[in-house]
Order: structure tokens, then C-alpha cells, then sequence
């Protein structure tokens, strides 16, 4: 708001002092002094309220600095601390990095040397050597391949020693994804048994039948391991194949040798038993209607006709190949020819509905 000059005021006050003012006069000129008045006060309003915007204006500028001096302060702070464990914290990492590079070579040199004490045919360094690929079993690095030196022992060496030792890491660690290694030790295995089977007649023949040489007895030791170690796995087998029973109930277990299992009840689902061996082994109300590859598989001393489905060709198969004879009557609890005759007449007309 604009001031009113000071010849204006002076031009008032003169016209109220004079005595020939009328009463006219002497209101028109009150109505100017009260709008003189409230004149004066807004411009005081005024000044009030730009001296209090200043003094705003003061305090935000301070507080600015102050904010200012602060984000200074720290950033020199974070200045000195960057300079001072900047460069001790890349030695704690190259320190760090270093340790494991030391123990990737350590844990390279010491595999290296277990795998060759492993596969010697020093009796005392293999069992060394074992024991050492053993702990490997278990790491992250080198399961693979240790578990692999493992298999390879168990499929050559005949010494039980060995077989204690490295058996139950590689059967504690069997998983979905690795347990064809199994079947595979399962498979060497038996042919080991045929060939010590073969190796041990050759002696015995030739043996004196009152005094067994050296080596006859050292060959029937040697069968007697390998027939142990081969259903022991086989037993394993059993146990893993209901332990890890996928959804579509599929295995591999090609010419996988198995012995006195219990799979009773077990689906196979589309199980892959190309010449496998289910022997002396237990298939009450098992379900083999889904499994279509079974050539050469062998039956040998099992129930096959207490299943509660068979494949039409499977149960054509074995109905052709391993019958139930009188003879063998012994080797099946409760076996009897009508059982016999009685369960297969059930399968038949089971594979018969479509």
C-alpha cells in the first residue's frame, strides 16, 4: 500500500485548525483521518509482516549452512574412513581368496594321490587310498569323481575291507539322480560272481578232494565275498527303489541282480527290467502291468503269479520260462500246483479286460 505525501497531511491539519470550517468540512475531514489511520496501521501490517518473512528467510538460510556444514563434515568423515580401510579390507579379500586357492590345490594334490593309492594293487595302499577318496565322497568338488573311484573299487577288489569302507558313503549318498551307478556295481558285480563261480570249479577240479589246494581255497573265499558283496547291493536296490519311488514309478534297473527282496505291493510303473534278476524275491499284489521291456529277465525261485497285474507278454513270458514245477515246491512258502494254476487263470483273465 502506498503513503500518503506529507503536503497532504500538512493540507488537513490546516483545514481543521481553521475556524470558518463548516461541520461539512469538519466530517470530511474525519472520514479522511480514519482512513488515514487504517492507512497507517496496514503499513505497519506491512512492515511487521516483511520483517517477519526476513527473519524466515534469515533462519532457512542458517539452517542451510548448518546442513551444509554437516553433509561436509560427514562426507570428510567417510573420506577418512574409505582411506583408511579401503585398502585393508582389499587385503582381508586377496587374503581370503588366496586361502581358498591354497585349498582347491591342496584338495586337488591330496584327490590326485587318493585315487592312485585307491586303484593300486598294494593291499596297504589301496586301503589307504580308500580311506582317503572316502572323506571326498561328501565335498561339493569332487563327489562326482570320488564316487566314481568308489564304484570302481567295489567292482574290482574282492577284499571286504574295502568294501566296508566305501559301501555305505556311496549307498548313504544314492539320490534319483545317481542310483544307475548302483545298478551298474549290481551288474559287474554278478559277472564277477560267474567269473569266480567258473575260476573256483577250474580249481576244485583240480584239487585233490581230500586236501584243497592253496588256491581253490583262496578262490572260494574270493566267490564267497563277491556273491556277498553282490546281494548285499541287490538288497539295496529293493530298498532304494521303494525309498525313491517316483511319481511315474520308473526305473532303469536293467540287468540289476536283486535277491530275496520284499516287493510286495511295489507298482514298477514302466521299470526298464531288460535282463534284470528277480530272484527268491516276494511280488505279492505287485502291479507289473506297465513294464514292456523285461527280455532275458530271469524269475528264478520267486512267485511271480501272486502279482496283482502282469503285462499280458510279461505273464506269456513267464508262464513259458519259469512255470512253477512240484520240485521246486521247497522253494516257495505255501506253493502249491492249484495255487499255481488258480492265480495265473486270475492273471489271464485280468490281462484279458481292455
Amino acid at each position: 500500500m502506498e503513503s500518503v505525501p506529507k503536503a497532504n497531511l500538512e493540507e488537513i491539519e490546516a483545514k481543521l485548525a481553521d475556524p470558518s470550517a463548516t461541520s461539512d468540512d469538519l466530517a470530511r475531514m474525519e472520514k479522511v483521518t480514519s482512513i488515514l489511520r487504517s492507512a497507517a496501521e496496514a503499513r505497519k501490517f506491512d512492515q511487521e509482516g516483511n520483517k517477519a518473512t526476513l527473519e524466515a528467510e534469515n533462519i532457512h538460510q542458517s539452517a542451510q549452512s548448518e546442513a551444509s556444514r554437516f553433509r561436509i563434515s560427514v562426507a570428510a568423515l567417510l573420506i577418512s574412513v574409505t582411506a583408511v580401510f579401503g585398502p585393508l579390507m582389499g587385503q582381508f579379500y586377496q587374503v581370503n581368496k588366496n586361502a581358498e586357492l591354497q585349498r582347491q590345490a591342496n584338495d586337488a594334490r591330496q584327490f590326485s594321490e587318493a585315487a592312485k593309492m585307491a586303484t593300486s594293487d598294494n593291499a596297504l595302499e589301496s586301503i589307504a587310498g580308500a580311506t582317503l577318496v572316502s572323506r571326498f565322497l561328501r565335498s561339493p568338488d569332487y563327489e562326482h569323481e570320488a564316487r566314481g573311484i568308489a564304484i570302481g573299487v567295489l567292482t574290482q577288489s574282492a577284499r571286504l575291507d574295502s568294501f566296508k569302507l566305501f559301501f555305505p558313503i556311496v549307498r548313504d549318498t544314492t539320490t534319483r539322480e545317481n542310483y544307475h551307478d548302483v545298478v551298474q556295481l549290481s551288474q559287474s558285480l554278478s559277472e564277477r560272481v560267474s567269473q569266480e563261480t567258473e575260476n573256483r570249479d577250474k580249481l576244485k577240479s583240480a584239487s585233490d578232494s581230500d586236501k584243497p589246494s592253496a588256491e581253490y581255497l583262496r578262490a572260494q573265499m574270493t566267490f564267497d565275498q563277491v556273491d556277498k558283496e553282490r546281494d548285499v547291493v541287490g538288497d539295496f536296490i529293493a530298498h532304494l527303489v521303494r525309498k525313491l519311488d517316483p511319481p511315474d514309478h520308473k526305473f532303469d534297473l536293467t540287468r540289476a541282480y536283486v535277491w530275496g527282496a520284499d516287493l510286495s505291493g511295489f507298482d514298477f510303473g514302466e521299470s526298464v527290467l531288460t535282463g534284470a534278476q528277480i530272484l527268491s524275491s516276494e511280488l505279492k499284489d505287485s502291479d507289473l502291468s506297465r513294464v514292456s521291456q523285461f527280455k532275458d529277465s530271469r524269475w528264478s525261485y520267486t512267485a511271480w503269479w501272486r502279482a496283482r497285474k502282469l503285462n499280458p507278454l510279461l505273464l506269456k513270458y513267464l508262464e513259458t520260462e519259469y512255470q512253477f514245477e512240484d520240485k521246486d515246491a521247497k522253494y516257495f512258502v505255501g506253493a502249491s500246483r492249484q495255487e499255481y494254476l488258480n492265480e495265473t487263470a486270475r492273471l489271464e483273465s485280468a490281462s484279458a479286460k481292455p
